[in-house]
């Protein structure tokens, strides 16, 4: 189910992980069918974008059944500690402003990339990813304008952990 939603979304601006059906035979003994997937990490990051490992800031929402609360912080899985506060000013930035006005809008585009955030909300709501939004949250971002990639430091998302889309509640 995650590895269609990922196949169906790969047109969009939005990162996705690739996905190969393999059977695992072990000293000539099948033990079935295996979803080979691609992970996002710091490889992932520099395969696809040519992001130094240094460079990536990766992080991701707790579940609420594990912490039992909606409002979290998220993980830091990719970057060194205080990478995520500008993450969390953004996120403030955006509860404490109105995004009516266009000064405030364009704060918030300097800082996130829209596209992929559009991209990834329609995806997650067309899929009908039943375990978002508050579950499977992932956001990325260079740290570092100088990085030799050329990628810019917005925030952006990726689909993440969809095996709850597509009717299955």
């Amino acid at each position: 189910r995650d590895a269609l939603m990922q196949k169906l979304s790969e047109e969009l601006n939005v990162c996705i992980q690739a996905y190969r059906p393999s059977l695992l035979f072990i000293n000539g003994e099948l033990w079935g069918l295996y979803n080979l997937r691609e992970r996002y990490s710091t490889d992932y990051f520099y395969r696809h974008f040519g992001l130094l490992p240094e460079n990536l800031v990766m992080l991701e929402s707790i579940s609420p059944l594990l912490t039992g609360s909606w409002n979290t912080k998220y993980e830091l899985n990719e970057g060194a500690p205080g990478d995520e506060e500008d993450f969390y000013a953004l996120i403030d930035y955006a509860a404490s402003h109105n995004m009516k006005e266009d000064a405030h809008l364009e704060w918030i585009e300097e800082r996130m990339d829209l596209d992929n955030y559009i991209d990834y909300f329609i995806a997650s709501c067309y899929l009908a990813n039943t375990d978002w939004p508050g579950n499977n949250i992932k956001v990325w971002r260079n740290k570092n304008p100088d990085d030799p990639s050329g990628l810019d430091t917005r925030w952006r998302w990726v689909l993440s952990d969809m095996d709850f889309g597509i009717g299955h509640s």
